[in-house]
């Protein structure tokens, strides 16, 4: 079969023609480009339209990314370790008539697992993408087979076109045949049994057809509500913001996190009245002068931090005890909360107290732990954490204790597997979490054999809790559609909203870049939507996890019970989540 090397610009040309009348009034369209990823984009221009092969979507920047076409049912997006031989259609001795086939393999699309298909619907047949268990088929144009990136076998394409050519009855189709084509009749596959669902894909309403080897996910009847409770593990990501002020001792104990303490102190000093976030072992006391120390930077010359330094009178003060972290424990057990996520730091870090005194309590309640990892550790902490992962109150997945990692943290993956087994432990369940609630690319999924995704929901430019609502659900669902066919699970992050606030200090006014607070309503509807996410793909979600449960500066709106100030504890926030969990 013969390949046009200039395939992606046709298909770039057709997309831009099929989405101009929906940029129309978005703005003065000024061309088209594919990329591989939008955050590679650099001050796009406005009205410009881009497809992004990430998500297949096409957006225009107006001051933020806007979709304005998603085309849907792209399937896996699971590249195999070796690729499969394109496997050939039967074909019959010379001078005899073979079968009438249901289905004849043709070659795949970009990817092995998006396997192309000729399916006899009308006694001819027609251009279909589906995957290897044929659990869905999405109907494909006719011009998707001069596509650079398609794979076809040229005999058994000439046995679906027949003798005469007609054989094949797809017509061609927008973005370059990967729409529907407008020719084709939904009635070919409700006759058959297939029904459509919200991706735009044909799956069997029951698994009646023989071909089919893993049916579409259980849904619930028409009607019936989803789960009252969320019944699979859900934790919380924590990292301490709540230790005694180290800073403003005489000689200062730490050169690192310089400004964290003594500026979320200010924080909570500023705004305890409108948000109250001060924990519910924290303290009011007269005012008390203090020195913050901002604008650090690291100097290359000096070989330490250098940092602005001026003085605050604050009315909080936080000195967090062993037996606060116990009652700390049991707030959250009591709400039904199941294991812990803490950002690891080095154990001479302020920041790590909270991780060290969990470990410390006699009395953990069932509440399991895991660590979201930095990188380059060394030996030491790497044999500290792999002890932790032998104990009963680590938390596991399948068995298999769970780990979380960032791309530049996987470097170290390696020594943890190999300190692991060394100990008689067995594999480890690692979770590739990305940075700003993108679903991540799935050849990083591979390469350090990941077997969930999930993010750090650090969502850029929402400005309401709405807003940031409507990204949570978007990112997981992105997720769900590039990677559902594979083998990877999703861990998903909800947000109690209001990030960013440090950023609303005295201290950084003129750079706020801040959300909303989420109301106790949003909290409740965010729960629901995710209570629906997980019914609709029971097998692809096995924990949820919060965004944060104890610290300030970010999440700004935390889990953990916070002080009135007239010394009586709001536990508001857990009330509402215990709703929620079994």
């Amino acid at each position: 079969m013969k390949w046009r090397v200039d395939g992606m610009r046709r298909q770039a040309w057709r997309l831009c023609m099929v989405v101009m009348m929906f940029v129309a009034m978005h703005g003065v369209c000024t061309g088209q480009s594919v990329v591989k990823d939008l955050e590679n984009v650099k001050k796009p221009a406005f009205g410009k339209l881009y497809f992004s092969r990430k998500d297949s979507g096409v957006y225009v920047w107006k001051g933020k990314w806007s979709k304005v076409l998603q085309e849907t049912g792209f399937g896996s997006a699971q590249p195999p370790v070796q690729p499969p031989p394109t496997p050939i259609a039967p074909q019959p001795p010379v001078g005899e008539q073979g079968p009438v086939l249901q289905e004849i393999p043709l070659g795949f699309w970009e990817l092995p697992d998006r396997l192309l298909v000729a399916k006899l619907l009308d006694g001819k047949y027609h251009l279909m993408q589906t995957d290897r268990n044929r659990s869905y088929y999405v109907p494909r144009g006719k011009n998707l087979l001069l596509d650079s990136r398609t794979k076809v076998n040229s005999d058994a394409l000439r046995q679906a076109q027949g003798d005469n050519g007609d054989g094949l009855a797809t017509g061609n189709s927008d973005v370059g045949g990967l729409a529907s084509p407008s020719t084709f009749k939904d009635g070919l596959m409700t006759a058959k049994g297939y029904v459509k669902n919200a991706q735009g894909e044909w799956v069997l309403r029951q698994a009646q057809d023989p071909i089919v080897v893993v049916p579409p996910a259980p849904q619930p009847p028409v009607g019936e509500p989803v789960a009252d409770k969320i019944k699979i593990p859900v934790g919380a990501i924590m990292w301490d913001g709540w230790h005694y002020d180290y800073w403003n001792d005489v000689n200062p104990k730490y050169d690192i996190l310089i400004n964290h303490v003594s500026k979320s102190r200010l924080v909570a000093t500023e705004y305890m009245d409108q948000f109250r976030v001060l924990p519910f072992y924290g303290q009011y006391h007269a005012p008390e002068k203090i020195k913050i120390r901002y604008n650090v930077k690291w100097n290359q010359e000096l070989g330490r931090n250098t940092y602005d330094e001026m003085e605050r009178e604050v009315q909080v003060k936080y000195d967090k005890t062993q037996a606060d972290c116990d009652r700390e424990i049991q707030y959250y057990a009591e709400a039904g909360f199941d294991f812990f996520c803490f950002n690891y730091y080095n154990s001479d870090s302020p920041l790590s107290e909270a991780r060290l005194q969990f470990v410390n309590s006699t009395n953990k309640r069932g509440i399991k732990m895991t660590f979201m990892l930095a990188s380059k550790r060394n030996d030491t902490e790497i044999n500290y954490i792999t002890d932790l992962m032998l104990k009963d109150c680590w938390f596991k997945i399948d068995n298999k204790p769970v780990l979380y990692f960032n791309n530049k943290d996987m470097e170290d993956l390696p020594k943890y597997k190999s300190a692991y087994a060394a100990k008689g432990g067995g594999e480890i369940y690692v979770v590739y979490y990305s940075m700003g609630g993108t679903p991540g690319d799935f050849g990083e999924y591979m390469k350090f054999g990941a077997q969930a995704g999930g993010s750090y929901t650090l969502f850029v430019g929402q400005k309401t809790a709405e807003e940031f609502m409507k990204a949570e659900v978007e990112s997981r669902d992105n997720w769900m559609r590039q990677y559902k066919h594979t083998h990877l699970n999703i861990i998903p992050t909800l947000s109690t909203g209001f990030e960013n606030l440090h950023n609303r200090s005295s201290l950084d006014l003129n750079k706020a870049v801040t959300v909303g607070k989420a109301s106790l309503a949003q909290i409740e509807e965010k729960l629901v939507l995710m209570k629906k996410f997980i019914v609709e793909y029971p097998n692809k979600v096995p924990a949820v996890l919060w965004y944060a449960g104890n610290e300030i500066l970010e999440s700004g709106n935390p889990i953990v019970p916070t002080k009135r100030k007239d010394g009586s504890i709001d536990t508001s926030m857990l009330d509402t989540i215990k709703r929620h969990l079994e």
